[in-house]
């Protein structure tokens, strides 16, 4: 029930700070955040966890997701597939496959997950042009990147903090 009105206040307030105060638990606390808030509060709940600061860290880690039209339907297949696995995400769009600009999906992500300290995943119909965006803003190492290897290698040899994936060539198991 909560979740339902903090997605209904997102959607009505997209540039504004929600915040669920009460009740959160390191288990669920990407359910409010994949709804659409963006402050969680607990009180002593999070306090009864085994390993309390690694909960409190795992709270924190959060998944930037962005698409342009092309690139819509793979970025909601990997937002159910994220969510599946639990993993706190926020959906910055675009939210149909209606033609929208690709370069400020990717600036929205980049500077969220630059702000944040967290990690982006864009995609468009090649993924080049959403990387090459986002690397435009500060403190941003976008690699485009067409397999699990390439991945990888971006993250540990690059410390890439966004993936630019492709919706036209990456072909998914």
């Amino acid at each position: 029930e909560v979740n339902k009105k903090v997605k209904k206040l997102r959607e009505l307030f997209p540039e504004k700070d929600i915040e669920v105060d009460g009740g959160i638990k390191a288990a669920t606390a990407y359910l409010p955040i994949n709804a659409g808030a963006n402050i969680l509060v607990s009180g002593t709940g999070i306090f009864q966890e085994k390993d309390y600061k690694t909960a409190i860290e795992k709270m924190k880690q959060c998944i930037y997701l962005g698409a342009d039209h092309a690139g819509y339907e793979l970025k909601e297949k990997i937002k159910q597939w994220l969510q599946e696995k639990n993993q706190a995400i926020m959906d910055m769009g675009t939210s149909s496959q209606e033609s929208c600009d690709y370069p400020d999906v990717a600036k929205k992500v980049a500077e969220a997950v630059s702000k944040n300290n967290q990690k982006g995943i864009l995609i468009c119909g090649t993924g080049i042009g959403m990387s090459i965006a986002a690397n435009k803003s500060k403190g941003i190492r976008a690699a485009h990147v067409s397999s699990k290897t390439e991945a990888e290698f971006a993250k540990k040899h690059n410390d890439a903090n966004v993936l630019g994936l492709s919706e036209w060539y990456l072909s998914l198991p």
